[in-house]
């Protein structure tokens, strides 16, 4: 079972089965699906996400980067979408299915 999970704007994901936060793509990212304590947390609507070795973590300014920068493991960044588009992979990060 995936740890964490990125969904991205052409419909692509990347989970933790398939490899480091590290190997991810670094743009496109739409949802980040992580847990924290087993349950899920979903990150989304953000500028950038960050992993700090143990969780994904998100932040809106990209001024606020450059203090990230000094704890992050790895920075990804987020995109805008169409609206239709979000919407299908909002839900399918949430369970459902993209149809």
């Amino acid at each position: 079972m995936s740890k964490w999970i990125i969904y991205y704007d052409d419909g692509g994901t990347f989970s933790s089965d398939e490899g480091s936060p590290e190997e991810a793509p670094l743009d496109g990212i739409q949802v980040i699906a992580d847990k924290l304590d087993g349950q899920p947390q979903y990150l989304f609507d953000r500028d950038f996400y960050y992993w700090t070795g143990d969780m994904w973590v998100h932040g809106y300014q990209r001024d606020f980067e450059c203090w990230v920068r000094s704890i992050a493991k790895q920075i990804k960044y987020g995109v805008v979408t169409s609206k239709e588009n979000y919407d299908g992979i909002l839900k399918e990060a949430l369970g459902g299915s993209r149809s």
